[in-house]
């Protein structure tokens, strides 16, 4: 007999997959050429597929780059939070928060170059992208403070202000940090950690 629900699955899957295919192909080539001089058409090249094929997943160039700097965000958020995990205090994850974000970010080329690259500066686009990232990163430290503050590792008095410091912080580093390769990453992030930790870690 004839079943219309395993073709049904079977067709959704291997639209997810072609999906899945468009994002890690156009990661390489944003990454290996940059946005500015990546076309679809380049994209469908090295995927071998119709720019028709990719039209039907993404209305333009900008969403698919957008999708592919979720898909690095995404990467990056899954690597946090496996680390994450293993720590139990607060102030120990917010170390680990700030070292693992800050490695893993170098790796991520597209969405380090949508939040840092002064090509993208004023498209609507890009600026909505920037922001998304901001506020995910700017609510993940506040939560982790909190935690702190629960346990009564951290003392702070404006829990919004605490949390955008060390977001600006950690930004105001990325430039010298990752286009440098011969500085000492772990000693400068554990400096910025101690740095951070003066003045929130509760002594009493």
């Amino acid at each position: 007999m004839y079943d219309l629900n395993i073709n049904v699955h079977l067709y959704i899957y291997m639209n997810e997959n072609l999906r899945e295919n468009i994002i890690k192909t156009a990661s390489n080539v944003f990454a290996h050429y940059g946005y500015a001089k990546t076309s679809i058409e380049q994209i469908a090249k090295e995927l071998r597929k119709s720019k028709t094929v990719i039209y039907y997943y993404f209305k333009n160039k900008y969403e698919l780059f957008e999708a592919v700097v979720d898909n690095e965000a995404n990467q990056l958020k899954q690597k946090i939070e496996e680390e994450i995990k293993k720590q139990c205090k607060a102030s120990e994850k917010l170390k680990c928060y700030i070292q693992i974000r800050m490695k893993e970010l170098k790796k991520l080329i597209n969405i380090y170059k949508a939040l840092k690259d002064e090509y993208f500066d004023g498209i609507p686009e890009v600026n909505k992208i920037r922001r998304k990232f901001d506020e995910e990163e700017t609510q993940y430290i506040k939560n982790i403070l909190r935690e702190g503050i629960k346990t009564k590792e951290f003392k702070i008095k404006n829990l919004d202000l605490t949390s955008l410091a060390i977001v600006t912080a950690m930004k105001g580093l990325e430039l010298p940090l990752l286009t440098h390769e011969n500085i000492n990453l772990e000693k400068r992030l554990n400096y910025l950690c101690n740095i951070l930790f003066y003045g929130i870690i509760n002594k009493e």
